[in-house]
């Protein structure tokens, strides 16, 4: 909420929405619940924000999301750019390949 600024009453009503959205695809999510909510609604609700404010950074947490953020650098991305002519590199991939602080911005 400090990071975007966003009242508590408005992150409820996207918290709520998002859970609503989330329970109509519940046996998809086998996820620990707490208290009558689970751990996917936050997540979510996360994942949207980051989307929101950058397509490259929220593509590069699903293809990095299980990795640990210290073990990323710009030049493990740098070079997907030398990989182009070989195979289909994701142009949102190419777009931080070629410029380390897109790359910066987007971790």
């Amino acid at each position: 909420m400090r990071e975007t600024h966003m009242s508590t009453a408005t992150y409820i009503k996207h918290y709520d929405a998002t859970w609503k959205k989330l329970m109509k695809k519940q046996g998809r999510f086998p996820l620990e619940e707490y208290g009558d909510r689970n751990v996917l609604t936050t997540w979510t609700m996360s994942y949207e924000q980051v989307q929101r404010q950058s397509e490259e950074a929220a593509c590069l947490l699903k293809l990095w999301g299980v990795l640990d953020c210290g073990e990323l650098w710009y030049e493990l991305v740098a070079t997907s750019s030398q990989l182009e002519e070989e195979i289909d590199v994701p142009m949102w991939l190419l777009k931080l390949a070629e410029d380390e602080l897109e790359f910066t911005d987007a971790m």
